[in-house]
């Protein structure tokens, strides 16, 4: 009897552990926004200008933009950051060509620069955002190539996938 209350007390920690690392938010026009790692990153694709004043009331206080500056206008967004008193910063990443492992210490530097803070990391779609913290999961933080893989897939990475299996060596 006592088994089967700990492992019933371990499967509900361990459901209530996974559904606080990736948690959607639909209440944004981001596209396949996710809020991961604890509540203090939100990933996914494109937000929109209304999206950056729902991100500062959710405490965020950076915006990361993956996307290369000829793929979207993002003055507006800049501006309304500004407005909004959140750090906009861009590290442009041309498709899988963009997906190096330089890239991912360079996006490590920016999300540590803001560590204990909410971030917000897009793309257009979130496949670039779950590619580079696949890549950061498994050669910055430890995890194993399927933990790596699976936070990829479920910040987004969907046609970069075999790109980064092949580079969790």
């Amino acid at each position: 009897m006592r088994i089967v209350a700990v492992l019933s007390t371990l499967i509900f920690s361990l459901t209530t552990s996974l559904s606080s690392v990736f948690a959607d938010d639909d209440s944004l026009d981001m596209r396949n926004a996710k809020w991961i790692m604890d509540g203090n990153l939100l990933v996914g694709g494109q937000h929109s200008a209304s999206d950056i004043t729902k991100m500062k009331q959710a405490g965020v206080a950076a915006i990361i933009n993956l996307r290369m500056p000829a793929e979207f206008d993002n003055q507006a967004l800049i501006e309304e950051s500004k407005k909004q008193k959140i750090s906009y910063n861009m590290l442009p990443i041309a498709g899988s060509s963009g997906i190096t492992l330089e890239n991912m210490r360079a996006l490590d530097d920016i999300l540590k620069s803001f560590e204990g803070e909410k971030v917000t990391l897009h793309c257009a779609s979130g496949n670039r955002v779950g590619a580079l913290l696949a890549l950061r999961a498994f050669h910055i933080q430890g995890k194993s190539k399927e933990e790596a893989l699976k936070l990829g897939t479920k910040a987004g990475m969907r046609s970069l996938k075999f790109h980064v299996a092949a580079m969790l060596k």
